[in-house]
């Protein structure tokens, strides 16, 4: 079948959203477009969306972008289409990752309700660790990260006792392997965590200090 174009509209039913784009070739090639951010979303629920033809060409491809960029320009809730660019003219790429909306980013990197992250519970190899290490060798921090990193802990030098901590029991435990806690053990540790933030938070020091930091932050 000889070759002619055509201007397409996909629909993502689950999304309520849309793409607009062209295509030189014929309807059943089994061409999809040429967005990567739409095409990552259509392979992995291809169920979800439908393709309308809006307009065939047959004379050449300059008069089949044109007529794409008439259909692009009409767009006036860009938020609800994949598209990218509204024009056919080259410009340089866009990371479309910094403009993924939230459902999106959960289908793309996992992170959804039900499903853990692929590393979970895989153990690095050397290998890997090594290629961690060269990858952040040399990485230069902001001012305001180093201010962070070299900031000096407020309570450092003073006791914890004064500034009323519980510690009774403290220390029983150094040098020892412990097993899983039991729920005992965790309800009598958590019992004592909220006494001991409580009593933190009742130290003005402690108080001025946390609201610096959220201040900074």
């Amino acid at each position: 079948m000889e070759k002619y174009g055509f201007v397409y509209i996909w629909r993502d039913s689950k999304r309520k959203m849309f793409y607009i784009g062209s295509h030189w070739g014929t309807e059943d090639d089994g061409y999809v477009c040429s967005s990567n951010r739409m095409r990552n979303v259509y392979k992995r629920r291809p169920q979800d969306f439908k393709r309308r033809i809006i307009t065939r060409v047959y004379t050449n491809r300059k008069e089949l972008l044109e007529i794409e960029e008439k259909w692009l320009q009409k767009i006036k809730v860009k938020s609800r289409y994949y598209n990218i660019k509204y024009n056919t003219s080259f410009s340089p790429s866009i990371e479309y990752s910094k403009i993924l909306t939230t459902e999106e980013r959960k289908e793309k990197f996992g992170f959804w309700k039900g499903k853990s992250s692929p590393l979970k519970g895989k153990k690095l190899s050397n290998e890997h660790i090594e290629k961690m290490r060269k990858a952040n060798l040399g990485k230069k921090y902001s001012a305001e990260v180093n201010s962070k990193k070299g900031r000096e802990p407020w309570n450092k030098g003073k006791d914890l006792k004064e500034l009323g901590y519980d510690m009774s029991g403290c220390g029983w435990n150094k040098g020892k392997k412990l097993g899983p806690r039991t729920e005992e053990v965790k309800r009598i540790v958590g019992e004592k965590n909220k006494i001991n933030m409580k009593r933190l938070w009742e130290n003005p020091e402690y108080r001025k200090h946390m609201s610096e930091v959220h201040r900074k932050n």
